[in-house]
């Protein structure tokens, strides 16, 4: 990743946080380090965001806690180019006990992320995935139609049946890939 894209991307998140009416955390410094300082609390592969048919897009990947201790997801946010878009989620958080690999967006996930629109099938996406213990990843996601091979993909529309909550988490420091 490039200086340029570490300062967009840190003040895209900034912004993101300001308008939440939060206090945003200092933009690091871009260099060469930040997207190794932090430690890898799990590894992501295959991140994928499925457009729904009303627009709306679920973020699934397939993620493996790499550390000794217990972890689970605090957020993620989708960056289309410097844009950040909306993530929902419910106020349940998926556990990620060591050594585990679990996929979000799957039937067996506690809620599931969804971003209620901006996503095109088609298009590449960055997902910064947060975990409670303050790590962080970020990936390249393409976004998919839903066919039939998506099935046990959730949830299928931006509608939850409960409390939502926004489930930003910025790129500062995180680790590529």
């Amino acid at each position: 990743m490039n200086r340029t894209t570490i300062a967009a991307l840190a003040v895209a998140a900034t912004t993101l946080l300001a308008a939440c009416g939060q206090d945003a955390p200092a933009a690091p410094t871009p260099t060469a380090s930040t997207t190794t300082a932090t430690p890898v609390a799990a590894k992501v592969s295959r991140p994928s965001l499925v457009v729904n048919e009303d627009g709306s897009a679920v973020v699934t990947a397939f993620v493996q806690n790499v550390q000794a201790e217990e972890t689970s997801i605090a957020g993620i946010t989708v960056l289309s180019g410097e844009d950040v878009l909306p993530v929902l989620t419910t106020p349940m958080s998926m556990p990620l006990p060591p050594d585990t690999e679990l996929r979000i967006g799957y039937a067996t996930d506690a809620g599931g992320f969804v971003v209620p629109t901006g996503v095109t099938a088609g298009g590449s996406y960055r997902l910064v995935l947060g975990f409670d213990n303050g790590t962080c990843r970020v990936v390249v996601s393409e976004a998919v139609e839903r066919t039939d091979e998506h099935r046990a993909i959730y949830p299928r529309t931006k509608t939850f049946a409960g409390a939502v909550r926004s489930a930003r988490q910025g790129p500062e420091g995180c680790t590529e890939g």
